[in-house]
């Protein structure tokens, strides 16, 4: 199965690259909404989740998250076959001055974020400035081609992609922090690591308890950054500094990250 999901993700990405941005916007746009009419079984806890968060009107926003899924899927298998500049053209960049602060401190930048929007377009962005060396932890997508052409867009960029879970990318992710650069994690995908209960959209939910133990033990500074879809389907990259001054434990450094995203 993981084989026929491989080929046809190459196939989208040899396709769509060949097409202009605005057509995978829109098939992603359709895409999402045939699967919002489909998807019935998830459509009520979507609701459920946008209700807790406090989103006024959860039927119709579960069908907006649905099109703005569509839309990261397409775009994402456009960029894969285009160049950095390309992939960057028209998106919004705010607080890049939140970079280079934490950089200035020497000891490295945790940059945490969620599955929000096009995510690889705030790596690409940082990467482009060449504050500081990039690196993002990534999972192993068990789609080896489509894995390979991801980690190639990434290093046209100028990003490194360590594996989660390979031999040595703890060790590696360590070091990359205490040599100045900057280290993407994504905070709402659990791992086989230690994971750790936070308080998050009027509920409780699991995180990643590796992260915070890398800011702990480097250093590091934290930074949120977030991708947010616009009406007309560009994308807007924003960071921000979190205040970790005094924070040693990675269970605090959790919960301080957790109400980051929480708050966005």
């Amino acid at each position: 199965m993981n084989r026929i999901l491989d080929t046809v993700a190459i196939v989208a990405v040899k396709t769509f690259s060949r097409l202009p941005r605005s057509f995978a916007l829109g098939f992603g746009r359709w895409f999402g909404a045939t699967a919002h009419r489909i998807g019935g079984r998830k459509n009520p806890r979507i609701r459920a989740n946008l209700e807790r968060a406090g989103v006024d009107d959860p039927v119709r926003t579960t069908g907006t998250a649905w099109r703005h899924m569509g839309q990261t899927m397409f775009e994402m298998f456009w960029m894969l076959d285009r160049s950095p500049d390309e992939a960057l053209d028209g998106v919004q960049v705010h607080g890049m001055d939140q970079i280079r602060n934490a950089v200035a401190k020497g000891k490295g930048v945790l940059l945490v974020t969620a599955h929000a929007a096009n995510w690889d377009l705030m790596s690409m962005a940082l990467a482009r400035e060449e504050i500081a060396p990039v690196a993002v932890i990534a999972r192993n997508l068990r789609t080896p081609g489509l894995e390979k052409m991801q980690i190639e867009c990434r290093e046209r960029a100028g990003i490194r992609t360590l594996v989660r879970g390979e031999a040595g990318a703890g060790i590696t992710a360590y070091r990359w922090l205490t040599r100045g650069g900057v280290l993407g994690v994504m905070m709402d995908r659990l791992s086989t690591g230690r994971r750790i209960s936070v308080p998050f959209l009027g509920n409780a939910t699991r995180m990643p308890l590796g992260p915070p133990e890398l800011a702990c033990r480097s250093g590091a500074a934290v930074v949120l950054g977030l991708s947010e879809r616009t009406e007309d389907g560009g994308t807007v990259v924003r960071y921000q500094e979190l205040e970790t001054a005094g924070i040693s434990s990675a269970v605090e450094m959790a919960k301080t990250i957790a109400t980051a995203l929480d708050r966005e």
